[in-house]
């Protein structure tokens, strides 16, 4: 389920790191990861977990977006307030443009000249940069935003989510949901864990639930619980899917506790 942004530009050409990723990430995690050598992409550790690391965090500079930043740069240098001056009718700045443009080079490029103060400006509806980049986008952005100021984790919108809350709920990049649910230090409400499931996420959850048993039972605000999601959707489990023999066989080696 893809989320519409809300200043309404074209996505027609979206970068590839927007694409969904269903490459499976084992539900052993690794202990809090350091941020400063995200390096190698997603792929199975010797201790059966994950951790930033082994996150893909590349990006590709375009010849396009090389040429906007050069336009761009001639003019911030004629002006530094330019970088942080509200340039829409909501209140977003060329950091927020720029991001839900997907010119993530352009946008790599902006955070060398902002100083950490200067990135966690809000928009009318309260989302930061990274609340944007949460949405699906690229995974060397958010770090990258996240080494130049980490308060951007923890800031809430107007509807009081976080961007790992974001990541979740727009169901887009699995890989994003992973890296921010590693850094971010925060109790997962009901609710996320909701979505969680209902988008097949199962591993996740379950690292929330292994941190925090008691949402196992836990109710959100129609009364249901955790189990009871899972109860009501039998496509989580090997029994509820007409698989095929191979299929089985990829199912049981990915989602051994859902059997």
């Amino acid at each position: 389920m893809s989320q519409q942004h809300e200043s309404g530009v074209s996505q027609s050409n979206v970068n590839p790191f927007l694409q969904p990723n269903h490459n499976n990430v084992p539900s052993g995690i690794s202990n809090k990861p350091q941020l400063s050598q995200p390096k190698i992409e997603v792929g199975e550790c010797s201790s059966g977990g994950i951790s930033v690391q082994e996150l893909q965090l590349s990006v590709q500079i375009d010849d396009d977006e090389l040429s906007d930043w050069e336009s761009a740069k001639s003019f911030i240098e004629k002006d530094q307030n330019a970088l942080t001056v509200d340039i829409t009718s909501s209140s977003k700045t060329v950091l927020h443009v720029a991001t839900l443009c997907c010119q993530w080079g352009f946008v790599l490029k902006l955070l060398e000249l902002l100083s950490p103060e200067s990135v966690v400006g809000k928009s009318d509806r309260g989302n930061t940069v990274l609340h944007y980049v949460a949405q699906g986008g690229c995974l060397k952005t958010a770090n990258a935003l996240i080494q130049k100021n980490a308060g951007l984790l923890q800031m809430v919108n107007s509807d009081g989510d976080l961007p790992l809350f974001v990541s979740i709920i727009s169901e887009s990049n699995k890989e994003m949901v992973w890296y921010l649910s590693l850094i971010t230090q925060v109790t997962v409400p009901p609710r996320i864990l909701r979505h969680l499931i209902l988008s097949g996420c199962h591993d996740i959850a379950l690292y929330y639930v292994q941190k925090d048993p008691k949402l196992a039972l836990a109710r959100d605000g129609n009364g249901n619980s955790l189990l009871y999601w899972l109860a009501t959707n039998p496509s989580c489990f090997l029994s509820g899917s007409n698989l095929g023999f191979f299929e089985r066989l990829i199912y049981k080696c990915e989602y051994p506790f859902l059997e």
